[in-house]
């Protein structure tokens, strides 16, 4: 029968417990599987599952090729000047006549 050697893990992100086979010549200190730093923050993962690790592949993908479309808050018009912005209109009165209002005796 073949024996290899393996080691146990705990996933730092999801502490799921898996085992690793491990290469004949694995060096003892190892860096960590995942790294990263923003703003000042740091995340460090030493040791990631295979889901964990399929799943930061996946952000850290997203991450490289997030693209946002930016839109504009102020359209300028023919109307209004270049830097004008367009000119608001109340907003029209959805709720239904009162009884015994004014609007109520048109129906």
């Amino acid at each position: 029968m073949a024996r290899e050697k393996v080691e146990k893990i705990q996933c730092d992100r999801c502490k799921r417990a898996e085992l690793r086979t491990l290469a004949p010549n694995t060096p003892d200190i190892r860096p960590p599987d995942f790294e990263a730093s923003f703003l000042g923050q740091k995340l460090v993962y030493a040791d990631l599952c295979e889901k964990c690790r399929e799943t930061l592949q996946n952000i850290w993908k997203d991450l490289a090729e997030w693209d946002r479309e930016v839109k504009y808050t102020v359209i300028p018009t023919k109307l209004s000047g270049p830097d004008q912005a367009p000119p608001l209109a109340t907003a029209p009165n959805y709720t239904p006549p009162q009884p015994n209002s004014a609007a109520g005796a048109k129906r």
